[in-house]
């Protein structure tokens, strides 16, 4: 009779590891934590009794036939451990007439479903926000290469647009029509220039390049500059040979400006 009743209490508790499997795999946490409680507490009671059996080896009178002890250590779901817990569905009648063979059957199936849920919650956990969602995960494809050369990506680059002036006024020009051109030549060599080849000389700033002696004498006195030639010099300062179109007259812009 009592291993009937052990054998219907292993297959109930068999059909309940299916079920915590089923709800890890739905997850239905509670429900699957609660089978869990119960399957932990079964297989504690098991360890319990393989526990007293190699604590108490059983001395039987091999002569006789009989057994030294008297009583299973439970009775009727009562045992020296106190009375049987409530969540237990028919774990205290596990007494000395189950084979060894049975409980570590029983032990090992209890663990190995425990464990398999275990690793079947950890990703749901984790996975299963993302999983609801659906999203798919796809594997990233691996980049073809045909250069062996490699290139930094060409980034937008924006122009400029701060809030507020880094400077509290901006800078004057220092090369000015007015520093360039410091003042005209007046010598004999100079008015040569002006009365053969149509030329003014003038000494300018040893910054000036040719653009900026045109632009300059341009703004200044309102002619067309054909060509200039500069040079530098004994003394450090810039001349420069300042011709101007067939339209203009040097001599009439030299007696304008006043140096004749």
């Amino acid at each position: 009779m009592e291993q009937k009743r052990i054998r219907r209490f292993i297959q109930g508790l068999n059909v309940e590891i299916q079920e915590a499997l089923a709800a890890a795999q739905l997850d239905t946490f509670n429900q699957a934590l609660e089978k869990t409680q119960r399957i932990e507490t079964a297989r504690g009671q098991v360890k319990v009794f393989h526990d007293r059996k190699r604590r108490q080896p059983d001395s039987s009178n091999f002569a006789t036939g009989q057994s030294s002890r008297s009583e299973p250590p439970f009775k009727n779901g009562r045992g020296t451990d106190g009375p049987r817990p409530a969540d237990d569905v028919g774990g205290g009648i596990l007494c000395a007439q189950v084979c060894c063979s049975e409980l570590e059957a029983f032990a090992l199936m209890a663990t190995a479903a425990i464990s398999l849920w275990l690793v079947q919650q950890h990703p749901i956990a984790k996975v299963a926000k993302f999983v609801k969602s659906g999203t798919t995960f796809k594997k990233k494809a691996k980049k073809i290469r045909t250069k062996v050369t490699f290139h930094r990506p060409k980034t937008l680059k924006k122009d400029g647009n701060p809030k507020y002036p880094r400077i509290s006024a901006p800078p004057r020009n220092k090369l000015d029509h007015y520093q360039i051109l410091k003042y005209p030549l007046t010598t004999e060599s100079a008015m040569k220039k002006i009365e053969d080849n149509n030329t003014m000389v003038f000494i300018v700033d040893i910054r000036a390049d040719k653009k900026k002696i045109k632009d300059a004498v341009k703004k200044m006195y309102d002619i067309q500059i054909k060509k200039v030639n500069t040079l530098i010099r004994p003394d450090g300062t810039k001349k420069a040979y300042v011709r101007l179109t067939p339209d203009y007259d040097a001599l009439d812009v030299a007696n304008k400006i006043g140096i004749i």
